[in-house]
């Protein structure tokens, strides 16, 4: 652990300067490549800045960037002038958008084609284009897949003047693929120098790693190799430190030579723009004057002549318009001057000049006819226009110029005019103009401009030389002259052409820098940096072979402290290992053969280690040798062996001596244990016999747990060690109650602070569950950090059984005198007894009786409550088939069936609602409603319909507040109890007044209902809501029923979480109330549709379908809708029937559904009918007819449902509701 901590500590400073030079040849790599991304970026954007600064905007602005703008002039002018420049540069396209809708279309560009004219959509990556839309800013976007193709794109938005919003978009595509390559050259160079840096750190590190490995003598040749590797570390830092200043004063310098470039270029326009502004005043002088005579354009043009690089202005008219007088009054013409313009002819009238006076007589007609072509396109596009470079005498010398012609007109077209509509023409301002001079002038002010960088201009237009036709510095002119501008361009590191288009053409501005003059600008002194890297190399390298020098000696200080502990850890190493041995060891013998060799590990390898004792194998004391080395083994006090050194070639050293010395001493010290041990051993083995042999039991107890028992314990005990020594061993299996007794007295004497006998007697209970008596004997004796206590117990059973005899027979005779004093008290005890027993016998009586008496009860009540119904059903089934019954007659018996089917139907209901809620099946369906809703009012008009019946009063009291009352509550079993109430006070109610009343009270949702009937006893207040419980459970009681209404009343009132409870008087009546925690809301839920009315039609005669497997319940529906509806009836015995009878009957209007049948129950069938066709409606029929039912039927999919047996009204109100018949 020691050494991987000092080589981590050796190698921490070279590993992070290591780490530091791999993660800085990172960071120049990604800057590298960054850097080569902004700067591809930054001349794509100056390149369209280039063209944004030529384009006349003010021109521009006149498109509208629709599909007309192809036949306006501007546009003719632009793109002509476009094209002319860029094809020169054919990968490169320029364009202008404006955002039109939300996308953006063309308005001009360089390559005209069907998909780039005026109005066309600017086909590019819609999410780019979204950007391009809103676009505030230049931006530069690449590389996108632009028509195919890998393009950069740069934007620049150009701003209205007035408004600030941006007018129009200047665009420039350019090929992706030099962006690309250059891109990903400069990644792969960066990823090749971090690989280089990454096998430069690798390979130190090897070569550290393989030169510590060598020995110390070796490893001294190659003790420099960190300061040989700082040394070349500092010379590739250096020399990448001179690249990246290389690169960066470059770039510092390309910077500062665009700007010079741009201010030359900048100067000249605004010079050329000062001339066209001049043209525009003298047209502006020609169209304000009707007629202009010779010494007003004389007085006009010498002032502008005099503001402006202009070298003559003259004046073209029509023919038609000038007078024969007026036709060449230049009188200085050598000859006269005619230019044809469609069928007119143009003439000169005017010609004025500052710098030769004489200009015009060096004009000839053949000169005029190189430039017609330009008249024209000035006459038809209303604009200036410029020829190429024409050669003038000025001042006797030939001098290249080029001619301005300026149309003037009195009224401004839109549109290309021809050469025949010549309708509000005035003529022609035309200015002479050397390109030469008006740089000069305008390049003159920034005269140090030309030390640093020349420019030249070069005519683009077709049919033109493609030469330079004007320089500055002038001189330049000699050496571009010898060739095409393109190639001479080549030849200088830092250059750049400018677009220029004026008055009609487009011209290139070509810059370029002078060879050495822009070495000035820079960030810093390559050879500086150079200078300063190699001086800190040398520096930290001299540094580093100083301190490599000092480690060294600190290395061979190290090296010999390091071999000296060395030679400790093996002595220690030596020492453990004995020391282990001897742990380990059980027999000397053993050890005589083991520690030779450990001993000889410690030693010098050339010597031989003997182990001799005078005990085990060498029973006689062995004389030492002379010839050899020895050290005495001393145990107890005298010497017991002695340990023998042989010496061989070299001489015994002190650290050795002192290593046997010490092996000695442990020797002697374990030689002292191990006889003390065998010792202790043979006393254990005696000690152990005697214990183990002795009559008594002994036992060592250790944490109330058994650690040893001998052979009279186990005989006394009868379980075997085993079991008592098991740390799971119940010791209460030996306890008695008595013996528990002992145990407790002698803990409570502890507590007080007693000190109990050591010796007492007690009971202890054997395996087979024997007691026996015993006397134990404890001593303790503590083995930190418990408490040891070792038991001795005699078996005192037969002394004890003696004993007993003994005092038995003493007391004989005492119990003889006592025992008929004892028969007497038992007699008179036994006669107490059976006199209890007696009266106990007839409680007892008493109950049974009682319990029979209600069970018979009971069941004398379930057969009453089922019989006579049924009594009354089968006898008027017999009287109503009898065809000599009269017809009134037949009405009563048809009211007898029907209030006995009800009353049976009820008796059924309460039997199933009672073992619902005694086995906590009975549903909870909890909805939000009006308190009125859920049937309660139909149990409100059936009470007052019964009370009507027998002449008694009927009131009921709501509140004005709670007649919107809403419950969230089960409004069914709610209803339930409001029933079962209002029937048990309408029949036990023979004269007098039912009231019946709810409201809020306290809270509460309170209901009262109370009559003036016969009351009940109070007596039976106690079990009145018992089940099966009536006051009067005689054979000839008043009143039928089953006693089960109020305990069904109790049983629900549970279940809601409320309450109820009666006052009740015999003879006066009885008030029952009932109280439900309120939970409200504050509207009620909305009154579910049963799905009726989505299926009503008017139909006759309608197919039905009736799935039904019981024979006389479909006889009954069948007769039922044949008779009651002329219903076309079809059958089904099952589920799986009835959906294949659905599919077969296309026209089926309603399906009555049996929930219980055989193969595929009703719920299975419905929902495969609705899922099939969802516009039949479905009836359910159940026998169950049990609270919450219908919500589980409907849940089903069901759209109604009728419980059997079912009333004809209710069928006939359940069809109406899906079908309406046709009378």
């Amino acid at each position: 652990m020691k050494r991987k901590t000092n080589l981590v500590f050796r190698y921490l400073p070279a590993a992070l300067v290591a780490v530091v030079f791999v993660w800085a040849a990172v960071i120049v790599s990604n800057y590298k490549v960054k850097s080569l991304d902004l700067r591809l970026r930054q001349e794509m954007h100056d390149e369209l800045i280039d063209f944004v600064d030529a384009i006349d905007h003010d021109l521009h602005s006149n498109l509208s960037f629709t599909s007309s703008d192809q036949f306006h002039p501007v546009y003719q002018r632009i793109n002509r002038q476009l094209i002319a420049f860029v094809n020169y540069f054919p990968d490169a396209r320029v364009y202008s958008l404006r955002p039109k809708d939300g996308k953006l279309v063309y308005g001009m560009s360089s390559k005209i084609m069907e998909e780039t004219l005026p109005g066309k959509p600017f086909l590019y990556p819609e999410s780019e284009t979204e950007k391009l839309v809103h676009l505030k800013s230049p931006v530069t976007i690449g590389p996108v897949n632009v028509e195919g193709k890998q393009m950069m794109s740069a934007f620049f938005p150009v701003n209205d003047p007035r408004t600030g919003k941006v007018q129009y978009i200047i665009g420039m595509d350019f090929p992706a693929g030099k962006y690309i390559i250059a891109l990903n050259s400069q990644k792969k160079a960066s990823v090749w120098f971090v690989a280089i840096a990454l096998v430069l750190v690798l390979g130190f590190f090897l070569g550290v790693s393989l030169r510590d490995r060598l020995s110390p003598d070796k490893a001294l040749k190659y003790r420099h190799f960190e300061t040989i590797t700082v040394s070349l570390l500092g010379v590739i830092i250096t020399l990448v430190a001179i690249l990246i200043v290389r690169n960066l004063n470059g770039v510092e310098r390309q910077k500062y030579f665009d700007l010079q470039a741009a201010q030359q270029a900048a100067t000249i326009r605004l010079e050329f723009n000062k001339i066209r502004e001049n043209l525009r005043t003298t047209s502006n002088f020609f169209i304000s004057s009707n007629e202009v005579d010779k010494t007003e354009f004389k007085l006009y043009t010498e002032e502008v002549l005099r503001n402006s690089s202009i070298v003559a202005l003259a004046w073209l008219k029509p023919e038609e318009q000038a007078s024969k007088t007026e036709k060449n009054q230049i009188s200085e013409l050598a000859s006269p001057v005619e230019l044809p313009l469609g069928k007119q002819t143009l003439v000169f009238k005017y010609l004025e000049s500052n710098v030769d006076p004489g200009l015009a007589k060096n004009f000839r007609p053949e000169m005029f006819n190189l430039v017609d072509k330009d008249i024209e396109t000035a006459f038809k596009e209303g604009m200036t226009n410029c020829t190429g470079l024409v050669y003038l005498m000025v001042n006797g010398s030939p001098t290249p110029m080029v001619l301005v012609f300026y149309p003037v007109f009195k009224t401004k077209h839109k549109k290309i005019r021809t050469l025949d509509d010549q309708e509000g023409f005035m003529g022609f301002i035309v200015a002479f103009i050397n390109i030469q001079n008006t740089i000069n002038i305008s390049l003159g002010r920034l005269q140090w401009l030309g030390e640093l960088t020349t420019l030249g201009i070069v005519d683009l237009m077709p049919g033109s030389s493609k030469e330079l036709i004007a320089a500055y510095p002038q001189s330049h002119l000699i050496h571009i002259e010898k060739g095409p501008f393109l190639e001479h361009l080549g030849k200088f590191p830092y250059k750049k052409i400018l677009p220029f288009f004026m008055w009609g053409r487009s011209f290139a501005l070509m810059a370029h820098s002078k060879t050495t003059n822009l070495e000035q600008f820079r960030i810093l002194n390559t050879v500086t940096v150079g200078i300063i890297g190699f001086v800190l190399t040398i520096m930290i390298t001299f540094i580093m072979w100083l301190l490599k020098n000092r480690w060294l000696v600190l290395e061979q200080i190290v090296w010999q402290r390091t071999a000296k502990l060395s030679e400790r850890i093996n002595d220690l190493t030596c020492l453990k290992q004995v020391n282990e041995a001897l742990q380990v060891a059980t027999d000397i013998d053993l050890m005589i053969d083991q520690l030779p060799a450990i001993i000889s590990s410690g030693i010098h390898e050339s010597q031989k280690v003997e182990l001799l004792l005078y005990s085990g194998r060498s029973i006689q004391k062995q004389q030492p040798d002379k010839e050899a080395y020895h050290v005495d083994i001393i145990a107890m006090g005298e010497s017991v062996g002695l340990i023998r050194v042989i010496k061989a070639t070299t001489f015994i050293q002190e650290e050795e001596i002192q290593l046997l010395n010490q092996i000695a001493l442990i020797l002697g010290r374990w030689i002292e244990r191990y006889r003390i041990k065998e010792a202790l051993r043979l006393s254990e083995e005696k000690f152990r016999n005697l214990i183990e042999n002795a009559f008594d039991a002994i036992y060592l107890k250790e944490n109330e747990r058994y650690t040893y028992v001998n052979k009279s314990f186990i005989e006394l005990s009868g379980f075997l060690p085993g079991e008592l020594m098991a740390e799971d061993f119940d010791q209460e299996r030996l306890h008695t109650s008595y013996s528990v007794e002992v145990d407790r007295a002698r803990a409570e004497a502890l507590v007080k602070g007693e000190v109990p006998s050591p010796r007492f007697e007690t009971q202890i209970r054997t395996k087979t569950l024997q007691i026996r008596d015993i006397e134990i004997s404890t001593v303790s004796f503590a083995a930190f950090p418990d408490t040891i206590v070792m038991g001795i117990i005699h078996d005192i059973t037969e002394r004890k059984l003696a004993d007993i005899a003994l005092k038995n027979s003493e007391e004989a005779l005492q119990i003889q005198n006592e025992e008929l004093m004892d028969l007497n008290l038992e007699l008179l005890e036994s006669n107490n007894k059976i006199k209890s027993m007696n009266e106990a016998l007839v409680r007892a009586k008493d109950m049974a009786e009682e319990s029979d008496k209600l069970k018979t009860a009971f069941l004398s009540n379930i057969s009453h409550e089922l019989r006579t119904p049924l009594n009354g059903i089968i006898g008027a089934t017999n009287l109503i088939t009898d065809p000599t019954l009269p017809n009134e007659n037949k009405r009563e018996v048809e009211a007898i069936i029907e209030r006995s089917t009800a009353r049976l139907i009820r008796t059924i209901t309460a039997y199933m609602d009672i073992s619902m809620l005694n086995s906590g099946t009975m549903p909870l369906i909890i909805t939000n409603q009006y308190v009125s809703e859920g049937g309660m009012q139909y149990v409100i008009d059936e009470a007052a319909k019964a009370c009507d019946l027998k002449g008694l009063e009927f009131e009921v009291h709501i509140p004005a507040e709670c007649t919107k009352l809403v419950l969230s509550t089960d409004h069914g079993l709610l209803v339930k109890m409001l029933e079962h109430l209002l029937e048990n006070a309408v029949k036990f109610t023979d004269r007098g007044k039912i009231t019946f009343s709810y409201s809020l009270q306290n809270g509460l949702f309170q209901m009262e209902v109370s009559d003036t009937g016969i009351g009940i006893d109070k007596d039976s207040h106690a079990k009145i809501f018992e089940v099966f419980m009536q006051e009067d459970q005689s054979h000839i009681r008043r009143f039928d029923g089953n006693g089960l209404g109020l305990s069904i009343c109790n049983k629900i009132c549970q279940l809601l979480n409320g309450n109820i409870f009666f006052e009740s008087e015999k003879e006066k009546g009885s008030k029952f109330t009932l109280t439900l925690p309120v939970s409200q809301t504050k509207q009620a839920r909305e009154k579910e549709s049963d799905g009726g009315d989505q299926f009503v039609s008017e139909l006759e005669n309608p197919l039905v379908l009736v799935a039904e497997d019981e024979d006389s319940n479909f006889k009954v529906i069948e007769m039922l809708l044949k008779n009651k509806i002329n219903a076309r009836v079809i059958r089904a015995r099952d589920g799986h029937d009835a959906v294949e009878k659905c599919k077969e009957n296309p026209g089926l209007k309603m399906v009555f559904m049996d929930i219980k049948m055989p193969l595929m129950d009703g719920f299975e069938a419905t929902r495969l009918i609705k899922s099939l066709f969802p516009d039949i409606p479905v009836i359910a029929m159940t026998a169950y007819g049990n609270h919450g039912d219908e919500q589980l039927i409907l849940d089903a999919g069901c759209d109604a449902y009728l419980a059997k047996p079912f009333k004809l009204n209710d069928v006939l109100r359940k069809i109406n509701k899906f079908i309406i018949l046709k009378s």
